[in-house]
């Protein structure tokens, strides 16, 4: 069994890594295979808007997208991550679903996505409501629902802006959920 996680955040060794290490470290515990993408080290071009993919089930643009779908494909367990900006997902994050058109059931064809894929989406922001993360785990659902990934769960964390901010119940949680993981499928 695989696992991708995505981390939509563009900043390196923050709060959204830390807490998805720690969901990867309790996946890989039970024995599945995880893989940590950031989503900003990826070269992914905005989306025109010229809607060939609808029925080409192709992007006429050329990145690294291609790339970062067949990882997607192959994998089981789909683990998408973003902080809070302006109370949505990183721009980078909103970038990358929206070249997701070709793969979604919007196309001609239905989705193209292997079935029985999973979801699990995280949100992490530095004030204390939750109704940010709520919107961002609102976000996240949709994008999986689109590609007929069904949602299995979510993590959120508020009040943390630096990686001290993280709470050792945070981490914890966070690799329990990773533990729990195989049960939810």
């Amino acid at each position: 069994m695989k696992a991708l996680c995505i981390i939509g955040s563009p900043r390196k060794k923050g709060c959204t890594e830390k807490i998805v290490s720690a969901m990867a470290k309790g996946m890989s515990e039970k024995g599945i295979e995880t893989k940590i993408i950031f989503i900003s080290d990826l070269n992914i071009k905005y989306c025109i808007g010229c809607m060939k993919c609808l029925s080409t089930q192709r992007c006429v643009l050329s990145d690294d997208v291609g790339g970062l779908m067949n990882e997607l494909m192959d994998s089981d367990i789909i683990l998408v991550a973003s902080p809070s900006y302006w109370g949505d997902i990183t721009g980078q994050l909103k970038v990358f679903i929206d070249r997701n058109t070709p793969y979604g059931k919007s196309c001609d064809n239905g989705s193209c996505v292997p079935p029985n894929k999973v979801g699990i989406a995280v949100a992490l922001r530095a004030g204390e409501s939750k109704d940010e993360n709520q919107h961002i785990l609102g976000t996240l659902n949709n994008y999986y629902r689109h590609l007929n990934i069904r949602p299995i769960d979510s993590y959120t964390v508020e009040g943390v802006t630096e990686r001290e901010d993280l709470k050792e119940e945070h981490i914890q949680a966070a690799y329990e959920l990773g533990l729990r993981v195989p049960l939810l499928i």
